[in-house]
């Protein structure tokens, strides 16, 4: 069954500034001068460990906010992991799409991937690493989920065991021209051609989730895909290109760090 459900509020204002479960704010403003602020109610579920701004969802005109619990126990599976859309307006939840198994992780990352599904509302890519699809431990998982009704819209599974997919995720926009944005999709767990922990990074078809591009770490341990993002077209080419991240890559002594530039064109090196 889609693990999908509507929530009851979990913005309950009180005239002291507190929220039920919450622990006194430090640092904000009080809540008569704020719009609305969002504090996780279950214990030690990470509310926030990700975050990505959507469209306007609902139509109401104003930009809605998603955010990733990946540690959240949803109907007692612990850390299966949680995401809500909540309302940019007053914040007033739309949305809860919950992981599907214990310990997945979903909502560990979070990306506003465009319109995937063409109803005109942008869509939610969400990286559950350490799910074991197809009985294959931490390969990793991303689903494409709609931001109209949260419904599954495609799922991605890591190719092998402890590649950690779903670790990272962006949207880089449309790269293969077929007019449906495209997903990226990082692997730092993955140990291409034996290269352990060397991590990958996989560009996916938005229309039937075919790969299109991988991207493999050259060094072991140097976790190529902790961090993925839309670059714009920095060569001018008419194509959006991709920014990856290896941050225990050692060009400059070992941890030192890597990121790089790649075409969405082709895949060739830009930047580094």
């Amino acid at each position: 069954m889609d693990p999908i459900r509507p929530l009851a509020p979990l913005l309950a204002a009180a005239a002291a500034g507190l929220l039920p479960g919450s622990l006194p704010a430090q640092g904000f403003p009080p809540l008569s001068e704020q719009r609305f602020r969002i504090e996780g109610v279950e214990a030690a579920a990470d509310l926030g460990w990700s975050v990505a701004g959507l469209g306007d969802t609902d139509g109401d005109g104003v930009p809605d906010p998603a955010y990733g619990a990946p540690l959240a126990d949803p109907s007692g599976l612990a850390s299966a992991g949680s995401v809500w859309i909540v309302s940019g307006l007053d914040g007033a939840e739309r949305l809860r799409i919950d992981g599907a198994a214990a310990g997945d992780r979903f909502g560990w990352s979070l990306a506003a991937v465009g319109d995937v599904d063409g109803d005109g509302v942008d869509d939610l890519l969400v990286g559950a690493p350490q799910a074991d699809p197809g009985g294959l431990a931490e390969a990793g998982a991303a689903e494409v989920r709609s931001g109209a009704d949260g419904s599954l819209i495609l799922a991605l599974a890591g190719p092998e065991a402890g590649d950690l997919f779903g670790w990272s995720v962006a949207g880089p926009g449309d790269v293969d021209g077929d007019g449906v944005p495209d997903l990226l999709v990082g692997a730092r767990g993955a140990s291409p051609g034996g290269v352990v922990s060397a991590g990958s990074v996989l560009l996916h078809s938005g229309a039937d989730g075919s790969l299109l591009q991988r991207f493999d770490g050259a060094t072991p341990g140097a976790w190529l895909g902790v961090a993925v993002a839309a670059a714009g077209d920095v060569d001018g080419d008419g194509t959006p290109d991709l920014l990856l991240g290896s941050p225990q890559a050692g060009p400059g002594g070992a941890g030192a760090g890597r990121a790089e530039v790649r075409s969405g064109a082709d895949g060739s090196l830009l930047l580094a």
